[in-house]
């Protein structure tokens, strides 16, 4: 399934992210439209020299070809004054309702063709039991390698089951026991199937 731009905006938001969402403007190369995020609130706008209110002034311009996440990046700059609430915002990226493509930081494409996504309720359940799964194969640090394999390495917006298989993949690679290495992926199979 493609990903429309306002899905993606409310993927950010319901997952309560920090960081920087860079929307790709088709014939523009120089500007980008960026959508600021502080723990899924919008809090600042950019695309060239305009700023929060003023984007969304010509929001209807664009034509908008791809976008990345840039999870965990901040500015300094305040809360705008005047820009709406999230979720009105979430709601005029819905009156442009075409697919965009994404953008991983590290350039690769995300699977959006034909790719499911996940709920975000499943997600949270399924990111929950995989951590259990890790900590009985390498103790309580097992948390912590979860967090930070997905916020470093893996950094995915909706994920689909095959984004989930190279998460579980990412995992196992944490784990230097063999055999504690096969519980993991019988454990994780299960929670994924």
């Amino acid at each position: 399934m493609e990903m429309t731009l306002s899905e993606v905006v409310a993927d950010i938001s319901q997952n309560k992210k920090t960081g920087i969402l860079s929307i790709a403007i088709r014939g523009d190369a120089k500007n980008l439209f960026k959508v600021f995020f502080k723990e899924g609130t919008i809090y600042h706008l950019t695309c060239g020299n305009q700023k929060d209110s003023e984007c969304l002034n010509y929001y209807d311009t664009f034509d908008f070809s791809s976008c990345s996440f840039l999870a965990n990046a901040k500015s300094d700059v305040p809360h705008a004054v005047g820009l709406p609430a999230t979720p009105e915002i979430v709601k005029l990226f819905q009156s442009k309702n075409i697919p965009i493509e994404i953008i991983h930081p590290d350039g690769k494409a995300a699977s959006t063709g034909g790719a499911v996504a996940i709920a975000p309720a499943d997600y949270e359940r399924i990111k929950e039991e995989l951590k259990v799964a890790l900590i009985k194969q390498i103790g309580p640090a097992g948390g912590k390698i979860l967090t930070k394999i997905i916020s470093e390495k893996w950094r995915v917006l909706s994920p689909a089951k095959e984004d989930l298989q190279r998460l579980v993949a990412l995992l196992k690679n944490e784990i230097d026991d063999d055999a504690n290495k096969d519980q993991f992926t019988q454990d994780a199979e299960r929670i994924l199937s």
